[in-house]
């Protein structure tokens, strides 16, 4: 009857069935998809809640029938309310199943609810640790949000779990590499490669992180062979582009090279005022002011660069080689009000002068 599209003639049919049996699984979805159909919500759900609240139908069974809703969800948000309520469902009818629980975290995971999704996976690895796919995911949330210190604890527990797993060691090293924690990251960037990876994207951001991380402990050649192997897999990587010309620049070194990086970073992705930054940071060792001058400008026209110390500075050297020594100054206070970090930038303010 369902099938032929005469649902409400297969009522007369579930309700018998039921009378025979009362807690049928297969009875009580059905009838329950029926009600749904006709827009009874208070009747689909009663149905719902008295199927899955029975222990024959096996918590599989139930992931299953709900595990369409992470697709529906992602589509047309009116899904979410269900959705979650039948994960709750499932939960409360298996309260220690590890499956259920990661079910639960997908389904806040595509309603973007993070934090829900993470309290969900920390208590499906709670019941099974063993289960490298919530770690995985855990991971995810925690690095969009740009969460290091999280994905470095995650990480480091999510090794000792799988010790032989490349996205454990990937993640790890990676959230080291931000924290300033370069030689751990090294370490753990390094296993990944190791380990191995077809995801080609991925390989290629490892190289990208080892470039900054050995530039960082001082390792020179090894930094520029990284970043090297980095573009070798993807030549329009425009965040290694911006990177690699950068420390090129603060180097004083091939900044021919440096100077057609950083313009294509900028080409690839316009309005970085990060990348505007360096560009004209490279403009400035080329001695090309004017330019660098046009370059910072832009970048300065983000409120974020305004705020940062290390960009005021810079727009304060420029105007210094354009002999326009008062507003190099004016800046440079502004830098130190700022927090800057450049420990000849007081010598500088009080003597007008750069020390370079």
């Amino acid at each position: 009857y369902t099938n032929a599209g005469t649902p409400l003639k297969a009522l007369p049919v579930f309700r018998e069935w039921l009378e025979k049996m009362p807690y049928n699984p297969q009875a009580l979805i059905g009838m329950a998809l029926v009600y749904k159909g006709q827009g009874d919500t208070a009747k689909y759900q009663s149905c719902m809640a008295r199927a899955f609240a029975n222990p024959d139908l096996n918590v599989d069974d139930q992931i299953a029938f709900v595990y369409p809703f992470l697709k529906y969800v992602k589509v047309d948000s009116t899904k979410k309310d269900e959705g979650l309520m039948l994960c709750r469902m499932i939960l409360k009818a298996h309260p220690s199943s590890p499956a259920a629980y990661a079910l639960y975290g997908d389904m806040f995971n595509q309603c973007n609810m993070p934090d829900s999704a993470i309290a969900a996976y920390r208590k499906a690895l709670c019941f099974d640790g063993a289960r490298p796919e919530v770690w995985q995911q855990i991971l995810l949330i925690y690095s969009s949000r740009q969460r290091n210190d999280s994905v470095y604890e995650v990480s480091r527990r999510a090794i000792q779990a799988f010790p032989d797993d490349f996205l454990g060691y990937y993640f790890h090293g990676a959230a080291s590499v931000y924290l300033h924690l370069d030689s751990e990251g090294i370490v753990s960037l390094r296993r990944a490669l190791d380990i191995g990876t077809d995801n080609r994207d991925l390989e290629e951001r490892i190289y990208g992180l080892l470039g900054e991380a050995y530039h960082s402990t001082g390792d020179l050649i090894a930094s520029d062979s990284s970043f090297e192997r980095s573009l070798r897999i993807n030549p329009g990587d425009p965040l290694v582009l911006n990177n690699y010309s950068y420390y090129l620049a603060v180097r004083g070194t091939r900044l021919g090279q440096a100077e057609q990086m950083a313009r294509l970073a900028v080409t690839l992705e316009p309005g970085n005022y990060s990348f505007e930054d360096t560009y004209a940071w490279v403009l400035y060792k080329l001695r090309r002011y004017k330019e660098a001058r046009k370059w910072m400008e832009k970048s300065l026209g983000h409120p974020e660069a305004r705020s940062g110390p290390g960009y005021l500075e810079h727009y304060g050297n420029i105007l210094y080689r354009l002999h326009r020594v008062n507003d190099a100054v004016r800046y440079w206070q502004l830098a130190r009000r700022m927090g800057g970090p450049s420990p000849k930038l007081d010598q500088e303010i009080s003597g007008k002068k750069i020390l370079e």
